[in-house]
């Protein structure tokens, strides 16, 4: 598993830890990242970018006795927006770096590469995305994901392979970013605690982290019943708008659900997000053949919201 100090990383580990031996790579050790220490788990302190101490830590697993599945996580994401020369390094040469040595030493059944539905640009007005929707997003990381993809296909004789796009991941302790940030102005004293732009109809498909524990473990045990290349949408049908957050989200704090003031978007100013596409992601096809469908749980909004306001967390 790469990436292993992730978010996804360490909760996933959490996850298959029990059931399997376990080698995990990433920039950071257990300790400071905070990743689960277990007999399963063998840990390489190293750089994907760095392709010759990458290879050394892949020649000591596969004389450790190999590995039949490659969980391929580590990638860069920023907010910023902005052309960080990692989104190359890592997402594209350390994705290379990954793939060639999973061809000519580490020999897994399988490579599962982790991707993102930002991966994909938005649908027109009334349409969804699926499965089988191209990774044709423009974001500078949209661009990254949709070359790791395309690279992966080049590898179809070596392993077996699966794309898995994930929706916005959070915890109980919110750990994604815009959704604190949300969270922290609506329920606070600011000026534009009441303020969403244009109709608040902009929307993203929120899943708990515990709900890819779920997804991998059905996800392992069905590997074989799914295509070579086969995308998998780790997100729930539909998305949440900005709305539907601010009501609830300040019903749950106030008891009441704050009235918003809708500010059109030509008068956004910094701070102030806008947009009134909402969009839609359904699972035409892949959950429906393969049966990896499962009831997702809904934003524990108490959890979050408690967190945000303890000073004393």
């Amino acid at each position: 598993m790469t990436g292993a100090s992730g978010f996804i990383g360490r909760h996933l580990l959490d996850t298959l830890k029990d059931t399997h031996r376990i080698f995990g790579m990433a920039r950071r050790s257990q300790a400071h990242s905070g990743a689960p220490v277990h007999p399963n788990i063998s840990w390489f302190q190293v750089d994907i970018g760095d392709r010759e101490r990458l290879a050394a830590a892949f020649r000591s697993v596969a004389e450790g006795g190999g590995a039949e599945l490659l969980i391929h996580l580590a990638a860069h994401y920023d907010f910023t927006g902005e052309r960080h020369p990692e989104y190359q390094r890592t997402n594209v040469d350390g994705l290379r770096n990954v793939l060639d040595l999973c061809r000519s030493v580490l020999h897994p059944g399988h490579f599962v590469f982790a991707s993102s539905v930002a991966a994909c640009a938005c649908p027109r007005a009334g349409a969804a995305l699926t499965e089988a929707s191209p990774a044709d997003g423009k974001h500078v990381y949209s661009v990254s994901k949709r070359i790791g993809e395309a690279m992966l296909a080049e590898y179809g004789r070596d392993f077996h392979s699966t794309v898995v796009r994930f929706a916005a991941l959070f915890s109980d302790w919110c750990e994604y970013a815009p959704l604190f940030s949300f969270l922290g102005t609506w329920l606070s004293s600011a000026w534009n605690a009441r303020i969403l732009g244009g109709k608040g109809l902009s929307a993203v498909p929120y899943l708990h982290i515990r709900e890819v524990g779920r997804l991998f473990r059905l996800l392992l045990d069905r590997l074989g019943g799914l295509a070579p290349g086969e995308v998998v949408l780790a997100s729930p049908d539909g998305a949440v708008d900005h709305l539907t957050l601010f009501r609830e989200a300040t019903l749950c704090y106030y008891g009441y659900r704050r009235r918003p003031l809708l500010v059109p978007r030509v008068l956004c100013g910094p701070g102030i997000r806008a947009g009134n596409r909402n969009f839609f992601f359904t699972h035409s096809h892949v959950y429906c053949s393969s049966g990896l469908r499962g009831d997702t749980e809904t934003i524990p909004w108490s959890s979050l919201i408690l967190f945000i306001h303890s000073s004393s967390w």
